[in-house]
């Protein structure tokens, strides 16, 4: 009986050793478990945290795209807008043009018909004046063309008239005109012998003509009569001045004055001066008398050079 227990007790040890090893054998499995799921679970939740962080990171973006897109979209309405503006000014621009355009189309088309006008106008009066000068030289006497005209206008109608016939007399005119200018300036005798050859080619009938022709002949000699004049009068301003006596006798200075009278008398009776006929000379005479006259003994000897 005590055996039967002791073997009974023995069995029962047994299985409470072999349960309690089985139980040690669980737990350590379930505790193996255990590790490999909270590591797992461990895994899990920094593989959460980091899809969190990512999501964190795509909803911040997906924000950022919203607002994006609703910078975009309100972008959007005012580049509507403002191409809406755009054409409007673009139409108004070509608007503008066309106008621009019309305008100036409008003012060279009144400018070519200004100008047009101008020169039909201008075409017009030429024809007018012209007809005008035709109608003033014809039926006139050369004599009555040189008695009513100017080396100007005889110049000025040359440029515009159109006849050949009238533009011979105009050419003998200032041919004329030319020569007569002569006796305005100093004696040249090359060119008075040159303007003389020119009068006598003129075919014309004229009074005027010929006594230019004999002025122009005698130019020389009266010029050289006058320097003789001039001469004797510096050659009594060598015999003496009589201004400078002290008494200042009026005898002696009535004398000295016939003498200067005389000789400027002989040179016009001698020469048969007429002072329109030599202007130049005539004013150098005219200077001669100016001096002489309140002052007999006044020096001339500048004028005289001014004709030698």
């Amino acid at each position: 009986m005590k055996i039967k227990m002791s073997l009974l007790f023995l069995v029962i040890n047994f299985c409470m050793v072999h349960a309690q090893q089985e139980l040690i054998s669980e737990i350590k499995n379930q505790t193996i478990v255990i590790d490999s799921l909270s590591k797992v679970i461990k895994k899990e939740r920094d593989d959460l945290k980091l899809l969190n962080e990512k999501f964190k990171i795509k909803t911040d973006s997906i924000n950022g795209l919203k607002s994006t897109l609703s910078k975009l979209e309100k972008f959007k309405n005012e580049k509507k807008k403002f191409d809406e503006q755009l054409k409007l000014k673009s139409d108004s621009i070509s608007t503008l043009i066309k106008q621009k355009n019309e305008i100036t189309q409008k003012i060279s088309d009144d400018k070519m018909k200004y100008e047009q006008n101008m020169i039909s106008e201008k075409e017009k009066t030429r024809l007018e004046f012209l007809n005008q000068i035709t109608n003033f030289y014809n039926g006139k006497s050369f004599d009555e063309l040189i008695l009513n005209s100017s080396k100007n206008t005889i110049e000025r109608d040359l440029k515009i008239t159109g006849t050949t016939e009238l533009k011979l007399l105009l050419n003998d005119l200032k041919v004329y005109f030319e020569a007569r200018d002569l006796l305005d300036n100093r004696f040249n005798a090359e060119v008075t012998k040159t303007k003389l050859d020119n009068l006598n080619k003129i075919k014309q009938q004229s009074v005027l003509l010929e006594k230019l022709k004999d002025q122009l002949e005698n130019y020389q000699s009266v010029n050289n009569g006058l320097i003789e004049c001039l001469k004797s009068l510096i050659d009594l301003d060598m015999k003496g001045l009589v201004m400078s006596n002290s008494g200042h006798d009026k005898e002696v200075i009535q004398l000295k004055l016939n003498k200067i009278q005389t000789q400027i008398s002989k040179f016009i009776f001698d020469f048969d001066f007429n002072h329109a006929d030599y202007p130049y000379l005539s004013n150098v005479l005219s200077k001669v008398i100016k001096l002489k006259v309140p002052n007999p003994d006044a020096d001339i000897s500048k004028l005289l050079k001014n004709i030698e």
